[in-house]
């Protein structure tokens, strides 16, 4: 497996190809961004490792330029320990990254924990049936790693691509962050929540018509996410009641007789003295269904 090295700080750059070497990987360097460019569009690379801060081309611009046509993984090395930093790599698509001075042990455990994530992930699945995967208007082709909403492509990077497959093949559940970065990079390697809080982010940016009230991916609060599409009524059956407006549906519970309402919903009934005067809409329509209950009772 080939991977590039792109730093303009030799030493550090040295030190890395010769730790990969080490564990069997090929190694290519580069001094620049564009010296980077050049070989990943020449060459054959499985993993990109870029500097953030190089001369010619950023890291920053370099990882936009490659996502524009590859998915490989990239880890970002960065001297520049901000926040911020570390959040805008993420979100241009990046995998992972270490902030230096690193640990070189460290960075070939989490190299080989993406290239056996990127190789289960992209390779088809003999034990599974179907390539495609959907759920509401969300559809994922396994074969290809392409994403569609509502039939339209959506552009994910790896990480992002990963992370939503993980969540359509378990809709309903409930993951906290460690388990999510358990599944998609490696569990001995978590170190921070903000890896997958920005590719959460980002994917909610691509896949929800509002990314800030969400119709996919859902927060639960002091836990973690879940993926639930609450705007899918596809199959329901619509009650009638739910469409009448607020008004008409309250208008006749003025006088709605009490003894109506005990045998379904005691406690409404015991709390709202006859004439009821209800305004909350859901209590408006719960009513309503009692009292058509009542009616074929004493029909």
């Amino acid at each position: 497996m080939r991977i590039l090295v792109a730093d303009d700080e030799i030493d550090i750059s040295n030190l890395v190809k010769i730790g990969l070497e080490e564990n069997g990987y090929e190694v290519v360097t580069a001094e620049n961004g564009q010296e980077a460019w050049d070989i990943l569009t020449s060459q054959e690379v499985g993993l990109a490792i870029l500097d953030v801060m190089m001369p010619v081309m950023d890291g920053l611009n370099l990882l936009r330029k490659i996502r524009e046509h590859s998915t490989i993984p990239v880890i970002f090395l960065t001297a520049r320990t901000e926040d911020m930093d570390k959040v805008l790599g993420l979100g241009l698509g990046a995998d992972d990254y270490l902030s230096k001075p690193f640990s070189v042990t460290e960075l070939v455990a989490r190299v080989g924990a993406h290239l056996r994530r990127s190789h289960e992930y992209l390779e088809p699945k003999e034990r599974v049936a179907s390539t495609t995967i959907t759920y509401g208007s969300l559809s994922l082709d396994r074969r290809t790693c392409c994403a569609f909403k509502d039939g339209r492509p959506i552009e994910l990077g790896a990480k992002e691509y990963r992370l939503l497959l993980h969540f359509m093949e378990n809709p309903e559940r409930v993951f906290t962050k460690r388990q999510l970065y358990q599944a998609v990079w490696d569990e001995e390697l978590y170190h921070d929540d903000n890896t997958v809080m920005v590719h959460i982010s980002r994917i909610r940016s691509k896949i929800e018509d509002d990314p800030h009230h969400p119709e996919y991916l859902k927060t639960i609060r002091g836990i973690g996410y879940k993926l639930h599409y609450t705007g899918n009524t596809q199959g329901r059956r619509k009650s009638p009641i739910s469409s009448l407006p607020t008004t008409l549906l309250c208008w006749p519970l003025f006088s709605c007789p009490q003894h109506w309402l005990s045998p379904y919903y005691p406690s409404l009934a015991e709390s709202h003295p006859t004439p009821l005067l209800l305004t909350d809409i859901r209590q408006a329509r719960l009513c309503w269904t009692i009292i058509a209950r009542s009616m074929r009772r004493r029909s």
